[in-house]
């Protein structure tokens, strides 16, 4: 007899790629379900029947609907910055102004300083 590995598979990396895209692939019908459903709908059971899934299996993935959500954030977010990281350089400013604008709605209209715009001394 091989010897087993973590992920199930009796050679290494087998089991763990499949296990990989069946997680992916659960990933992304989760994210087609939410889409569809909307978020109140949406359950685990409905996330593994459109991946092929059997719902118990999605719990060998994750433990909840809220790890599945947050995964999901933590992905897009990523693909967010790399868009972001691509702008090209003449777009540096802008980049930088609009993390300045997510400082909060007490800095728009406000010169350096502390002054409101177009105000004198």
């Amino acid at each position: 007899m091989g010897k087993r590995h973590p992920a199930g598979g009796s050679r290494p990396g087998g089991g763990q790629r499949r296990g990989r895209e069946r997680r992916q692939a659960f990933l992304d019908a989760a994210a087609t379900v939410l889409a569809e459903q909307g978020y109140e709908a949406a359950t685990l059971k409905a996330m593994g029947e459109k991946a092929g899934i059997p719902t118990a299996s999605v719990y060998y993935y994750f433990s909840d609907r809220h790890e599945v959500e947050a995964e999901l954030m933590q992905g897009h977010m990523g693909a967010l910055r790399e868009l972001i990281d691509g702008l090209p350089p003449l777009l540096a400013r802008q980049r930088t102004s609009l993390a300045a604008d997510r400082t909060g709605p007490a800095n728009h209209g406000r010169a350096p300083g502390g002054r409101g715009a177009g105000h004198g001394s």
